[in-house]
């Protein structure tokens, strides 16, 4: 789409703050897909952790920090 504004052509109609949003949703999207990471590496450690249960606890809490 194509808009004539003072007698020059505008091109790309979508303002910087719209696209803004849709790089905020991706990051946003990124970061929580991060964290389902995180916490399913902190579950498969206690899974094949073959210590005691206060033990593997306190070693895959680090995972998450």
């Amino acid at each position: 789409m194509e808009l004539l504004f003072h007698g020059e052509i505008m091109h790309n109609l979508v303002s910087y703050n719209q696209l803004a949003e849709w790089r905020h949703f991706e990051e946003t999207v990124d970061k929580h897909n991060e964290e389902i990471d995180l916490i399913n590496d902190y579950y498969n450690c206690l899974i094949e952790c073959d210590d005691d249960q206060g033990t593997c606890k306190r070693i895959c809490r680090r995972i998450l920090q």
